[in-house]
This record gives C-alpha cells, structure tokens and sequence, in this order.
C-alpha cells in the first residue's frame, strides 16, 4: 500500500489554539474547554518538507515555524525533525497520519507557565517536542487537519538547566503540494 503523502514534498500549515497554565502535557487540550487551564492563545505556522520515506511507512520531515502567543505578547519559532507513520488500515475511509518531532524552540518572552517556579533556571532556547495527528478525506490526501501539543521544555533539566517548560494544544489545516 502507498503512503498518504507519497508524490507531495512540500507543506503549509497554519493551526490556532490555548497555551495551558501546566507544563503537563496531557493537559493542554483541557485548555481548549477549560478556562482555567488557558493562559492564552496561540496561533502557529510551518513550512515542511518530506525528505525521505523508509521502512515503506514512515517519512521523516523537517519543519520550520513561527507562532504567536497573544497573552504574554511572545513570538517563538522552533525548526524540529518529524518521524510520520501513515499505514493505517481505515485510509480508505478517513487517511491518518500520526507523527512526532524533535527539534529546538526559541521564544521572545517567556509565557508564565515557565516563570512560575521562583529559583527555577528559564531559557528562551528549550528543546520542541510536538507529537500530531492528521486526518484528509481519501478522495483529497493534499488537505489535512492537523491537531498538535505544542511542548517545550529542557528535557528534565538537560536544556540549560531547565526542568519546566509550556504547551500548546493547536488544531487547524495543513495544505500538501
């Protein structure tokens, strides 16, 4: 079976959401119904592209975006690698793709969720880690819905010390050409 995105290279996304007052990552999609996990709103952009397919289902991909917290007033961009599997046995009806990143992430101004810990080290450079889900209709695989936790964080205190971090939970479209 071919791959959802075998003949497309290049991608755009652009995707809009909360940023969660907990570093929890499980956490912040309660952000989207729950406003007392909200800190603020998020909206994001990336560029990709697939360099390779291996094993037949996966692709790896790199990506550079840029995206806007609105409440603390921040910018962040991130450039990160993706590992994609996209051979479900449902693409017939729906096409899936989950995928997961690593990569680094700078931001302007750090958000409140990573000031909140007095005598905590911060760092406007942390690592990116961004696992996804895609869903397109069988009939338009260029056209995705992408839904995103957004997590940066110094990796148990690998990155400069940090042991913190802030999420994001994104939902909106990705266009495949």
């Amino acid at each position: 079976m071919k791959g959802v995105n075998d003949d497309r290279k290049w991608a755009l996304s652009l995707m809009a959401g909360y940023a969660s007052i907990d570093a929890d990552m499980q956490f912040a999609p309660k952000a989207w119904w729950d406003k007392s996990f909200r800190e603020e709103a998020v909206i994001v952009g990336a560029a990709s592209y697939n360099v390779v397919r291996f094993l037949r289902h996966f692709t790896f991909e790199a990506e550079v975006g840029l995206g806007h917290r609105f409440g603390v007033g921040a910018t962040d961009g991130w450039v990160a690698g993706y590992i994609r599997y996209d051979n479900f046995p449902w693409n017939h009806i729906i096409r899936t793709t989950v995928a997961a990143s690593i990569g680094v992430n700078y931001i302007s101004r750090l958000p409140r969720s990573e000031r909140d810990e007095p005598g905590e080290p911060t760092s406007r450079l942390l690592h990116y880690f961004s696992p996804e889900i895609t869903f397109a209709l069988p009939d338009k695989p260029e056209h995705e819905l992408v839904m995103r936790i957004h997590h940066r964080s110094g990796i148990f205190g690998l990155m400069n010390g940090v042991h913190g971090g802030s999420d994001a939970f994104v939902m909106g479209y990705r266009y495949r050409f």
